[in-house]
């Protein structure tokens, strides 16, 4: 992936380590503990993980959509860029004179 998505790469990585650390929270939670307030606060405390993540990856989502929607304008721009110059140098043609930069 292009060096501009690497914040939606880097927002999916934390999600899934966000639910790595809930999955190892509730395993602790079913496993380890015996009492029951522990284990509930270990299970909400998972549950809090796993938005997060969910959070995390609709924040990637989206930042996905606007990157893909910033290259594309960034392509349309480039080619109204390329046919103001065209025109450029066909009107300095025309004239007789060389835009300033044009090869």
């Amino acid at each position: 992936m292009a060096t501009s998505g690497c914040g939606a790469v880097a927002l999916l990585d934390e999600a899934r380590k966000l639910r790595e650390r809930s999955a190892r929270a509730r395993e602790l939670a079913g496993q380890l503990i015996n009492d029951a307030d522990v284990i509930a606060g270990l299970t909400r405390f998972a549950a809090e993980l796993e938005q997060r993540a969910a959070e995390l990856e609709a924040q990637a989502l989206e930042l996905q959509g606007t990157i893909a929607r910033s290259r594309r304008l960034t392509g349309e721009i480039e080619g109204e860029l390329r046919e103001a110059r065209k025109r450029l140098d066909e009107m300095g043609r025309r004239l007789g004179k060389k835009r300033p930069g044009a090869t």
